[in-house]
């Protein structure tokens, strides 16, 4: 139904471009000639009132005010992206997408199994095998989980 509105509003607005621009030729810039001033011949130098350098009022050199610098704000950066970043320096052949997942993951099963989700063998298995797939070290899951629970499940269950 878009597809009905948009193609007659492109050609319309073509036709109004192209009629803009089209046959105008701005040629050379002509620049209004004044008149009403007379002209000076080269050999005329033009007078200028002297003043008396001795007799001018000097003010006393003024300290330049110190420039006030506003603190530079770093725009906020969201836990999953920082997350991603952080685990991305460790594994840069592994895109962020699939450590995110890997994490969204992770935050399920630590969700699911409760506060003792780091004695639960079954669970950190669980997870080594969600790092595996993800093309992360099997090694790395119980760190890979404890920063998940830390520092980004948090924001996934509360994105604000």
């Amino acid at each position: 139904m878009k597809l009905i509105y948009t193609v007659p509003v492109i050609a319309v607005l073509s036709i109004l471009l192209v009629g803009c621009t089209a046959g105008k030729d701005p040629g050379p810039i002509q620049l209004p000639s004044n008149s009403a001033e007379p002209s000076q011949s080269l050999s005329e130098a033009p007078s200028v009132p002297s003043e008396d350098v001795t007799t001018a009022p000097t003010k006393p050199a003024e300290d330049p005010e110190p420039t006030k610098t506003l603190p530079t704000v770093t725009p906020a950066v969201p836990p999953a992206v920082e997350f991603a970043q952080r685990w991305g320096r460790k594994y840069p052949d592994v895109p962020e997408y699939a450590i995110l997942k890997a994490a969204n993951a992770t935050c399920e099963l630590i969700s699911t199994s409760g506060d003792n989700w780091n004695d639960n063998t079954q669970v950190v298995a669980s997870i080594a095998v969600l790092l595996d797939a993800a093309g992360m070290q099997r090694t790395d899951a119980l760190e890979f989980a404890q920063d998940a629970d830390q520092n980004y499940c948090s924001s996934v269950s509360n994105p604000t």
